[in-house]
């Protein structure tokens, strides 16, 4: 929730109606990174997973 809440970076999703929000040191990995689909009310987290990767549009 707090990546969601406060996030790092976000970015659109390759689908429409979804975002994606990330957050920096949370866990093992460098990011968090949560799916936020608004094709329903209310909206909702779809997935969430670490990754060690900079995100694609990633400006330090």
């Amino acid at each position: 929730m707090e990546t969601v809440a406060e996030p790092d970076h976000v970015e659109p999703d390759a689908l429409a109606d979804r975002t994606r929000f990330y957050r920096r040191g949370v866990g093992p990995s460098r990011w968090l990174m949560a799916a936020v689909s608004y094709e329903q009310q209310p909206a909702r987290i779809i997935t969430a997973l670490a990754n060690r990767k900079d995100p694609k549009r990633w400006k330090p």
